[in-house]
């Protein structure tokens, strides 16, 4: 594979990284400059080939419009599972999709982030093992389910908010939310939703990446207690005296009925 067609699988490899676990092969010289063979096996829904013969299931589903924007032409290759690896090895297939990673297989091709796939209704469809050691709970436990049954109460309304709005188009933000894990305890996760539209412009899929941000946030409550106590004491300093004054003097500004009085 020339230095240009590599360049489009890394490009491919980064484009998943918020998606799925992928194992992503460069391969020796092709001779069609944008053409990206991939291997194809049956494992459904994942990816097998349909009664017309067509490929199909959610990762061709993935798979296509990248191709579309990457100007990449596909060209899918049946053959069974031990014989799509090694005609990976051989550099006779660019891509194979759904490779668990182990060290063995990680010393002989290169791969791809783990991440999330889900549902438009934003169930999971697919959950790496990293979500295991993120949650606790394993890949079949969360299939079909949806992150919302396992998010703290009071986080529900907000973060429905955030993912609607990160639905729009051009909208790509991060939501940051508590999430509780398999022992009961919550996590703050920061999450990163892009949407895989089809060939109408509809929701097919979400793909999701998080990460454990539960230091960060303590650190910045700390942050925010250390600046408004004294450090010696614990007991609120003058700061913190200036900011309720001030609230207080807002509300009472808003509501004439409210009355204010301050002691000393």
């Amino acid at each position: 594979m020339n230095h240009q067609k590599m360049k489009f699988v890394a490009a491919f490899s980064s484009c998943l990284i918020i998606s799925m676990q992928l194992g992503v092969y460069a391969a020796p010289a092709t001779t069609t400059e944008n053409l990206v063979r991939v291997g194809i096996y049956e494992n459904k829904p994942k990816i097998f080939i349909d009664e017309s013969g067509k490929p199909a299931g959610f990762w061709v589903d993935l798979l296509n419009p990248i191709a579309r924007r990457q100007n990449w032409q596909l060209q899918y290759i049946p053959c069974e599972w031990n014989q799509c690896l090694e005609l990976l090895e051989e550099g006779q297939l660019d891509l194979m999709v759904d490779v668990a990673h182990s060290e063995e297989r990680d010393r002989r091709f290169n791969f791809n982030q783990e991440v999330v796939l889900h549902a438009a209704d934003g169930s999971y469809l697919y959950v790496t093992t990293s979500r295991e050691i993120l949650l606790g709970y394993t890949p079949e436990e969360l299939i079909a389910k949806n992150p919302t049954d396992i998010l703290q109460p009071d986080q529900l309304y907000p973060v429905s908010l955030e993912s609607s709005l990160n639905i729009l188009p051009g909208i790509s933000r991060p939501i940051i939310y508590r999430i509780r894990q398999k022992n009961g305890q919550y996590i703050w996760l920061e999450t990163l939703t892009k949407v895989i539209l089809d060939d109408q412009g509809e929701v097919r899929h979400l793909q999701s990446t998080s990460r454990d941000i539960s230091d960060r946030i303590q650190a910045e409550e700390q942050l925010k207690y250390d600046a408004l106590h004294d450090g010696l004491t614990g007991l609120p300093n003058r700061n913190h005296l200036m900011a309720r004054l001030d609230m207080a003097l807002k509300r009472a500004k808003n509501n004439p009925n409210l009355q204010l009085a301050i002691l000393f």
